[in-house]
C-alpha cells in the first residue's frame, strides 16, 4: 500500500503488486477505499485500442436542420464531441440527442458540474421531453462529484452501465469536469483516451462536452486539452456579434464516416425547443465572432 499523491489532502490509497511468481498480473498502483462495506479496488486496465467500428444507424437529435447538416446524424457507436464556450449550448444539445433517441437506445448523462435538477429544469424549459425517458428508465442522469472520484472508479461506473444497465449511449458532461477530476493522477489526455478506447470497443456511442476557454477569437480549435484526435465526429458552437447582437452559431467540423454539409448555421433556443436555420450566406468570419458581409461584385 502507498500513497498516489502525498500532496492531497484527503488520503488516496492505491496497492500494487511487486511480484508474483509463476503468473501474470497487472503493473503499476491501483485505486483502493477503505469503506465502511469493507476493501474495494479498481484495477488499472489499460483498453484495447481495437474498434467494433461504426454501426449503420444513424444517431439523430430530432431537429431538422441540425440532421441535415450531419447528413442525417452521427453513426452508432462513434465518438462525438461537442465543443464550445460557455453558455452556448453545448449540454443543451447533447441532452437533446439522448431524448431523442430513447425509444431505441438506454443512455446515460454523466454530469460532473450540474445536478440532474438543474438539466432536467433546463431541459423542461426548452420543451425537451425527458421526463418519460427518466421515468422508464431509459434515460439516466447521474451526477459526479469531481473531488471524490479516481479514474479507475469512474471508468468503473461506466463499464458496470454498459455491461449491467444495457447502456448504448454515454454522455459526458464536461470534459473540463472530467480534467479537474483527474488531474492529481496524472495524464488526464491518457484517461480520458482509456475511457472512449473502451466504449469504442463496446460499440457505445459516446458524446462528450468540452468547453472552449475563449468566447471569440481569431485562434480555432476545437478543445483546449487536446482530445480532438479521439472524436469521430465534432460539432462546434461559436458566438458571433451579427447586426447588434450576440448570436450563436453552428457547423460540423469533422465527420470521420459519411457525408455532412459543411457549413454555419444559426442555433438558438426557446422554450419549444433547439432551432437551427439555414446556411448563412454571405458573410465570413462568423468562427471569429466578428463576422463581415460579403458584397456581390458591381
Amino acid at each position: 500500500q502507498r500513497q498516489i499523491s502525498p500532496s492531497l489532502a484527503i488520503g488516496v490509497r492505491s496497492v500494487q503488486v511487486e511480484k508474483m511468481r509463476g503468473s501474470n498480473f497487472l503493473s503499476g498502483p491501483h485505486a483502493m477505499r477503505i469503506g465502511t462495506d469493507g476493501i474495494t479496488i479498481f484495477p488499472h486496465i489499460i483498453e484495447a485500442a481495437d474498434q467494433s467500428g461504426a454501426g449503420d444507424l444513424l444517431i439523430a437529435s430530432g431537429v431538422t436542420a441540425l440532421d441535415e447538416l450531419l447528413g442525417g446524424g452521427f453513426n452508432a457507436g462513434t465518438v462525438n464531441l461537442i465543443s464550445g464556450p460557455t453558455g452556448a449550448g453545448k449540454s443543451s444539445l447533447g441532452t437533446q440527442f439522448l431524448v431523442h433517441q430513447a425509444a431505441q437506445i438506454r443512455s446515460v448523462l454523466f454530469s460532473f458540474e450540474e445536478s440532474p435538477a438543474m438539466i432536467i429544469a433546463r431541459s423542461r424549459g426548452m420543451g425537451v421531453p425527458i421526463d418519460a425517458p427518466l421515468k422508464s428508465g431509459a434515460l439516466e442522469i447521474r451526477r459526479i462529484n469531481p473531488l471524490e472520484m479516481y479514474p479507475d472508479e469512474f471508468l468503473a461506473l461506466i463499464r458496470s452501465a454498459v455491461e449491467e444497465d444495457g447502456r448504448q449511449m454515454v454522455m459526458i458532461d464536461s470534459l473540463r469536469g472530467y480534467e479537474l477530476a483527474m488531474e492529481d493522477f496524472g495524464k488526464p489526455l491518457a484517461q480520458i483516451h482509456n475511457l472512449t478506447a473502451y466504449l469504442s470497443r463496446k460499440g457505445v456511442s459516446t458524446i462528450l462536452i468540452n468547453e472552449t476557454e475563449y468566447i471569440t477569437g481569431s485562434s480555432l480549435r476545437a478543445t483546449d486539452i487536446g482530445v480532438s484526435h479521439l472524436a469521430d465526429n465534432i460539432l462546434l458552437l461559436r458566438y458571433a456579434e451579427m447586426s447588434g447582437r450576440v448570436a450563436k452559431v453552428v457547423g460540423c467540423l469533422k465527420k470521420r464516416t459519411g457525408a455532412f454539409q459543411p457549413e454555419l448555421r444559426e442555433i438558438s433556443t426557446s422554450a419549444s425547443g433547439i432551432h437551427v436555420g439555414q446556411k448563412l450566406e454571405n458573410m465570413q468570419g462568423l468562427l471569429t465572432g466578428v463576422p463581415t458581409i460579403l458584397r456581390a461584385a458591381g
